[in-house]
């Protein structure tokens, strides 16, 4: 090979290697590690309603979709208002995707469920030697808990009418026997942001 194809081949060999130290390293292939602080917040999400009716001694399953990430707890609530007679009593069971049921009964109307999937990650600082690998270092924390098809079933286990005060108290003299409802499903995510690049503690 000629003397002077084998330099060149050489040097560009090294300027590829050069070249990607660079690139993961951010420019300075001796740089030093860097502290950047990381600060947890709490995000809402927007919540989603669906309405039903029941009879008494129906029920009706309803589903929500939840594909974000980072989602820190849930909150299911059912509210009722009783039109007729006595309270009626509702039934609520959420089931997540990966997990146990959850079942709670009232006359109350209102039924309200939280779960609590994942705390928010107590990494208050990394160091890496730029904001790009400390933003990588972050996202390794990210949490997929809860992700997919949730369902809620609603349940009217008992509907009284109206039943006189005094005689023939199991008398309903204006009988109900059903009654509308409203699902609310919302969540709370957490989300890092990083702080100024400042020396790491020597400690």
């Amino acid at each position: 090979m000629d003397r002077r194809v084998w330099l060149g081949a050489a040097a560009l060999a090294l300027l590829a290697g050069l070249v990607a130290v660079l690139a993961f390293t951010g420019g300075d292939a001796d740089a030093t590690a860097l502290a950047y602080g990381v600060e947890w917040s709490l995000e809402e999400g927007p919540a989603t309603v669906q309405e039903g009716e029941l009879e008494e001694d129906r029920n009706r399953t309803h589903t929500f979709e939840l594909s974000r990430a980072n989602v820190t707890e849930v909150t299911v609530r059912l509210n009722w208002t009783d039109d007729v007679g006595e309270p009626d009593e509702f039934r609520m069971e959420v089931r997540p995707p990966n997990g146990t049921p959850i079942t709670n009964t009232s006359r109350n109307e209102t039924i309200e469920t939280a779960l609590e999937l994942r705390p928010v990650p107590q990494l208050d600082v990394v160091e890496a030697v730029n904001r790009s690998m400390a933003r990588q270092q972050v996202d390794q924390a990210a949490s997929e808990e809860g992700q997919g098809t949730w369902e809620i079933q609603v349940s009217l286990e008992d509907a009284p009418g109206r039943r006189p005060v005094s005689e023939a108290p199991d008398l309903e003299t204006e009988p109900d026997g059903s009654n509308s409802y409203q699902v609310t499903f919302s969540h709370r995510v957490f989300y890092a942001e990083l702080g100024p690049a400042s020396p790491p503690d020597p400690g």
